[in-house]
């Protein structure tokens, strides 16, 4: 499949990968764009890891996803989907000001706000203090 794609397009399936060895990919690649079709999630570590670097995401809408992937931070995408469609969706991506360095810093100021370790952690402290 990837053959069909233009080549300015490079699309790379990691599979299990050690974490300080995505760390130093996100940190030494540009990536304009974290795609993830799964049709059952939770809540992805990897989508965590791609915005801490302020990469959007384009993710079904399965499991938790809507909580880290919005039109606030990339795409959010039916379970069930039309190939067509998707990549009708990064084409669009493309020329969009989702695929802007202010995007980016929003992408990464999100990750910050909700799901980085220390304000997680004050917030569940502050929680078990209330019980």
């Amino acid at each position: 499949m990837n053959k069909e794609l233009p080549i300015n397009i490079k699309v790379i399936y990691h599979g299990f990968v050690k974490n300080e060895d995505i760390f130093k990919f996100y940190k030494n690649t540009s990536v304009n764009l974290l795609v993830s079709l799964s049709y059952s999630e939770g809540l992805p570590v990897s989508m965590m890891e791609a915005q801490s670097f302020g990469i959007p995401i384009m993710s079904t809408d399965v499991g938790g996803c809507s909580e880290i992937c919005s039109n606030e931070t990339g795409i959010l995408i039916e379970k069930e989907f039309d190939p067509q469609k998707i990549a009708e969706k990064i084409t669009q991506f493309k020329a969009s000001d989702k695929n802007t360095a202010h995007f980016r810093r929003k992408c990464r100021e999100y990750w910050e706000r909700n799901f980085k370790d220390e304000v997680n952690y004050r917030k569940f402290a502050k929680r078990l203090l209330q019980l």
